[in-house]
């Protein structure tokens, strides 16, 4: 089983380099502003592959940089 995992500091900073708050992020990339939240906080173990491309295409970011996939 394959489980996608946050690297919430890098998201965080390409948050921030495109000048975007939490809660317009959440709106470009049409997730919850909780789940944001939660991703940037580590409240959260995984991510859904739905959630983690339409952030991935709302920061302009390839998946690697700011997601890492976890085997077992």
């Amino acid at each position: 089983m394959r489980t996608i995992i946050a690297k919430p500091d890098n998201i965080i900073q390409a948050r921030l380099k495109k000048c975007l708050s939490m809660r317009t992020l959440s709106k470009e990339a049409d997730v919850d502003v909780a789940t944001i939240h939660r991703i940037e906080t580590c409240k959260t173990k995984s991510v859904s592959v739905s959630t983690a491309g339409k952030i991935c295409k709302a920061l302009e970011i390839d998946f690697d940089e700011i997601f890492q996939i976890i085997e077992g």
